[in-house]
């Protein structure tokens, strides 16, 4: 149980981590601050839904698993996270960096597959799970929203 614990404190850090990035998207791209808050404040909701799934595990331990995906591999992302940031902050990176760093942080995250992660049959965990899941689609919906509105295509699109 101590390493699905580990997990999800991963899990939780992880999604701060990404509301620290999305307010670097304010701080750099001030005309849209306020979208790029509305989207680091979700974060830090599923970093509370992690919260109380890391405080139903301790209380509750028969009704989590783990799933397939490893620690390592969160950890890794982790990482990955981590070293975007301290770019963006350390001003080593151009603005548009922040926003295909986060595109590309969100389409591979690991999180959005919750289900290969953690694992339970309660239904109201699973469906935060679901919720926290399906955040990583929308996200990055609206980061392209974003991208475009920042920075308009200058050819037609293709298709």
């Amino acid at each position: 149980m101590e390493q699905l614990s580990r997990m999800i404190a991963v899990l939780k850090q992880n999604e701060e981590l990404f509301a620290a990035l999305y307010r670097e998207g304010g701080r750099l791209f001030p005309a849209l601050a306020e979208e790029f808050e509305r989207i680091a404040r979700e974060e830090e909701s599923h970093a509370s839904l992690f919260a109380g799934i890391q405080s139903d595990l301790a209380a509750h331990p028969d009704r989590w698993r783990q799933g397939r995906i490893t620690l390592e591999t969160c950890e890794g992302m982790q990482m990955r996270i981590k070293a975007v940031l301290e770019e963006v902050r350390q001003g080593k990176v151009a603005p548009r960096f922040l926003l295909t760093s986060l595109a590309s942080l969100e389409q591979s995250m690991v999180e959005r597959s919750l289900h290969k992660i953690i694992e339970t049959d309660e239904p109201r965990l699973a469906d935060a799970l679901r919720h926290i899941s399906q955040g990583f689609t929308e996200h990055f919906r609206r980061l392209q929203d974003l991208e475009a509105r920042l920075f308009p295509p200058t050819q037609p699109p293709l298709f």
